[in-house]
């Protein structure tokens, strides 16, 4: 028994004449047992003992009044103390205390004794119980620090205590056995994969017992920044000698009537920065969220489609997050995973995916474990974006059909404010929330140069390029309409692949000729190969030939996202490029002629085919060119090489087009400068 509970009279205790009381020092205690869990022989402890604190030699044969030699005092003090029945009290391993075993002992007073009971925030929750047995191999169980802390123990041989810290470092060093026998007695929890708690079964039990709040499984079942719809408690089926895996919401397993957990089970838990990142990790191919919702949409009024793999599959959860998974593990995770003691399972996660799509703020697979509401899926997505229309929540199910998943029933909930409506979903599904249909801002376009307020506007669906010509306060009075560059960020791409093209048939037409003795044809094909690297070189500008002058209400211009108007001022000069010695901006002079502009260029070379040049206007429109056409300030002289030496059909025509397209390039980057 302890000396304190014999002061206080906690056991009633007579003393009989005869009796004898021992009383050992903390140091003397401690190091005894040490010694004798090191594992020698009584006797080999006992020498030892008498070895390091050897008596006076004249005492060395008798000692006190006993009679009894030194070894024989100390083999019957051994005696004396392992029929006792004490406790071994350890901390990180270590052991630092040796108490009376007892079944009436509670853990608070074990802590007392020992002058932690202030410090028990910094233990770990798991406590390593080590029983009394007859059995040669010893037998353990744990019991949970702060689930356990008033109850009995059991008649313990050994209790042993971690600090959080020292139960880490130990676990990162122990060798496969020691972390298996641990991990037999406990149920470790991971999130993420890493291992983050190992706790005693009791522990999920004592929520009710304590405040949630102070207890360990509660808190990081329920901590903020974990996923609440999945986790996987793994039991292992001795019998069919494999592991097998229970999938359930986190907070079922703090419910004894759904789960069991017991030792040896291993928990999985999720955060929510590893669904949104690691689950959802970008694909080569990256939809935006406008373009995910509108696939669902596409999909979801088709009866029999089958279900694509880009959405809901088990399939979408790819190698590379795999391996994006793996590379996440620490040090002491990857350790288990390489020793088979924990395993990653992506797969099976995926197979729980279903697809969020939408107005959430992220969009993606999320695992799903059991019936939820459908208020709590989009919550796990993030939310719903302020957008997003609440009353028309679709909700597509989907059902297996000769091997394959096909569309289900397609169900349109509201779960608007208003509305008490909040579906639990199970099964297979996917869920979109759209956004409103939004007819007032569309889109933001940009209006620069003479106009009288520059700027960007956002427009409704019917905005119109003139009612945006109006809006910025119509053109200021050096404005040049004429000029104006209208760009469509959806044209310069179609423009870039147009560019090509003609190059390469350019290209391939020019090549395509056999050498020939006629005189100019060498010439001809280099200066027509130069004018294809030129179109494929030239940045696309996606310029659309408008009228900003006169709007006509039958066709108007609707405008874009992204559109953009520049109005120059009026330009001093006329540009002139092609088959002349020299490329050119000539200055500008009201009834200046044809010759006089090609002057300015060097004059024409002698490969220049004055019939089939032409004159591009500034708002992008041509005509053909002559000696007496009036030529406007900002127009462009195109000269079009002869192609008479190569007699291929369709070549002049081919590159008039190109030459075309070059000059309305340069013409609409001169007009923005």
């Amino acid at each position: 028994m302890s000396l304190r509970d014999l002061m206080q009279g906690v056991e009633p205790f007579t003393l009989i004449a005869g009796a004898k009381v021992h009383l050992f020092e903390t140091a003397f205690l401690t190091d005894f047992f040490m010694r004798l869990d090191k594992g020698p022989s009584d006797a080999t402890v006992l020498a030892d003992r008498e070895r390091s604190a050897p008596l006076a030699s004249a005492d060395r044969e008798r000692s006190g009044p006993s009679g009894l030699t030194d070894r024989e005092r100390f083999a019957s003090l051994a005696r004396l103390l392992l029929r006792s029945g004490v406790m071994r009290v350890k901390l990180d391993g270590i052991l630092v205390a040796v108490l009376p075993a007892s079944s009436t002992q509670k853990m608070e007073t074990v802590l007392d004794v020992l002058g932690l009971e202030q410090s028990v925030s910094t233990l770990a929750d798991f406590v390593e119980i080590g029983l009394q047995s007859t059995q040669q191999r010893p037998k353990f169980t744990s019991l949970s620090l702060i689930g356990d802390y008033q109850r009995r123990m059991p008649n313990a041989q050994t209790i042993g205590f971690w600090s959080r810290k020292g139960f880490f470092d130990y676990l990162k060093t122990a060798d496969e056995q020691e972390i298996k026998r641990l991990f037999s007695i406990g149920v470790p929890v991971f999130v993420d994969y890493d291992l983050k708690e190992i706790l005693s079964p009791s522990a999920f039990d004592a929520v009710d017992a304590v405040d949630a709040v102070d207890a360990v499984a509660a808190r990081l079942i329920f901590d903020q920044q974990n996923y609440s719809l999945f986790s996987v408690l793994k039991k292992f089926d001795r019998q069919l000698q494999r592991w097998e895996n229970k999938v359930q919401l986190p907070s079922e397993v703090l419910q004894p009537n759904l789960t069991d957990v017991k030792a040896g089970n291993q928990l999985f838990l999720f955060s929510r920065d590893f669904i949104a990142n690691q689950l959802n990790a970008p694909s080569e191919v990256e939809l935006s969220s406008t373009d995910k919702a509108r696939t669902i949409e596409q999909f979801a009024g088709q009866e029999r489609a089958v279900v694509p793999e880009e959405s809901v599959d088990a399939q979408s959860l790819t190698n590379e997050q795999s391996r994006l998974i793996e590379e996440s593990l620490s040090e002491t995770t990857q350790r288990l995973n390489d020793a088979g003691i924990v395993q990653t399972e992506t797969a099976l996660i995926a197979s729980y995916s279903r697809f969020v799509g939408g107005a959430v703020q992220y969009p993606g697979q999320y695992p799903i474990a059991g019936p939820v509401s459908l208020r709590r899926i989009i919550d796990s997505a993030g939310g719903a974006l302020a957008d997003a229309d609440l009353s028309q929540v679709a909700v597509q199910y989907q059902r297996e059909e000769g091997g394959a998943l096909v569309r289900g029933q397609r169900k349109v909930f509201n779960i608007s404010k208003n509305a008490s409506a909040d579906p639990r979903l199970s099964g297979r599904f996917f869920v979109d929330l759209p956004f409103f249909i939004n007819e007032a801002a569309t889109g933001v376009v940009t209006i620069s140069g003479e106009v009288m307020r520059p700027g960007r506007y956002v427009i409704a669906r019917d905005e119109t390029l003139h009612g945006l010509i109006k809006r910025a306060g119509g053109f200021s009075p050096v404005a040049y309409p004429l000029g104006a560059v209208f760009a469509r960020q959806s044209l310069k791409e179609s423009e870039r692949e147009y560019n090509d093209l003609l190059a390469t048939q350019l290209e391939q037409a020019v090549l395509s000729i056999a050498s020939s003795d006629n005189e100019n044809a060498g010439d001809q094909v280099n200066a027509l190969l130069r004018y294809a690297q030129q179109l494929r070189a030239q940045q696309p500008t996606g310029r659309m030939s408008v009228n900003v002058i006169y709007e006509q209400k039958e066709t108007p211009v609707y405008l874009q996202e992204a559109d953009s108007l520049i109005i120059p001022k009026r330009p001093s000069h006329v540009t002139i490029i092609g088959a002349v010695n020299r490329g050119a901006r000539a200055s500008y002079e009201p009834g200046k002629t044809l010759a006089a502009y090609l002057a300015a260029a060097g004059g024409a070379t002698r490969l220049a085919d004055l019939k089939r040049s032409f004159l591009l206007l500034p708002n992008g429109e041509s005509t053909p060119v002559s000696q007496d056409i009036p030529i406007p300030p900002g127009a462009a002289i195109v000269v079009t090489p002869r192609t008479d030496r190569l007699s291929i059909l369709g070549l002049t025509d081919l590159v008039s087009r190109v030459m075309g397209n070059i000059a309305t390039s340069i013409l609409a980057i001169n007009n923005v400068r």
